[in-house]
């Protein structure tokens, strides 16, 4: 009978339609409220590694995975021209794998740099895994899984994760100070290369010197601040600097000590630390402001405007300033 439960489309009389209702699966909201607590995959369990070095191979990560159990797989993050872009992806078949996966491998250096290993902040956490979190090197490292999905946080007076980015804390707010080892003095010359990869540009040369203008700063201003926190001198060399020597070789910066002293390793790290802030950010936190900058060089512009006038004239500008007091 036209209309009744069993009728195709076909059947129907002019001006009805056919409707497929299907009852809801529990409450409304659960569905969503569900959702938001499962990882981006349900059946893997993300871990982010980051501080990669850019000469790092996708098999030389994957090799420090290699006897963990569960891991699905591991990716490091490309580039369209190909260049690492220092960070990538393990997955895991469960929490306790990419939990193993974390402790195992974070903190291991490879080629300078010593991995850093995080839970996927979009897969929600374990008992076990705020337990490990709450370790002091670990404390408000990552923001609240909960919280960061709009949910109220579970655990609000016992929650070892941030719940607002302010209080987030990074690696480096954790670090013990370098133990100052000074170089051989016969080698007192060091070069640290500049990432250009990760800037813009048609081809290395103009990525190079994209990095060039980026690690100077706006008047000088973030290399200033550098060799004043390293206390050391620099010197950009390489392709990309204008006009510079060795332009064969990439763009680096060149350490030297001031006076008899030698360069020492937490010199360089601090030379290496404010490169990485520059290119990852764009800019220098520490360094004085481009106003500042101009405003010394205007008076310095003055300055030498003034001793270039003839004497008699700048005689008598002196004497009419005098007049005027």
């Amino acid at each position: 009978m036209p209309g009744c439960p069993g009728s195709t489309p076909g059947s129907l009389p002019p001006g009805l339609v056919f409707l497929n209702v299907r009852p809801q699966a529990g409450a409304p909201g659960e569905a969503e409220k569900k959702r938001k607590l499962e990882p981006r995959r349900k059946d893997v369990w993300p871990v982010f590694v980051g501080n990669i070095s850019f000469d790092t191979t996708e098999e030389e990560i994957r090799d420090l995975f290699g006897d963990i159990e569960g891991l699905v797989s591991w990716r490091l993050s490309i580039q369209k021209d190909g260049v690492s872009r220092g960070f990538g992806f393990a997955e895991f078949k469960t929490p306790e794998g990419a939990l193993e996966g974390i402790k195992k491998v974070d903190g291991i250096e490879i080629k300078g740099r010593k991995l850093r290993l995080r839970w996927g902040e979009n897969a929600p956490t374990t008992p076990e895994v705020d337990e490990f979190h709450r370790a002091p090197e670990r404390f408000k490292t990552r923001p609240c899984y909960e919280v960061f999905k709009g949910l109220p946080c579970p655990r609000p007076d016992d929650c070892p994760y941030a719940h607002a980015q302010s209080e987030i804390r990074h690696p480096r707010d954790n670090e013990e100070k370098l133990e100052v080892k000074p170089i051989d003095p016969k080698d007192v010359v060091v070069k640290v290369v500049i990432p250009f990869q990760k800037f813009e540009g048609d081809g290395p040369e103009a990525k190079q010197r994209a990095a060039y203008v980026a690690i100077l700063g706006p008047g000088a201003s973030n290399i200033r601040t550098i060799m004043k926190k390293a206390s050391c001198r620099l010197q950009l060399r390489g392709a990309g600097a204008p006009g510079g020597t060795s332009p064969e070789e990439p763009l680096h910066i060149i350490v030297k000590p001031r006076g008899d002293e030698v360069v020492t390793q937490e010199q360089i790290e601090i030379v290496r630390r404010a490169v990485d802030d520059i290119v990852e950010t764009g800019k220098l936190p520490e360094a004085q402001g481009v106003d500042t900058i101009q405003k010394s060089t205007g008076s310095k512009a003055a300055s030498k405007a003034t001793a270039a006038k003839p004497s008699h004239e700048a005689r008598r500008e002196r004497s009419d300033r005098g007049r005027e007091r």
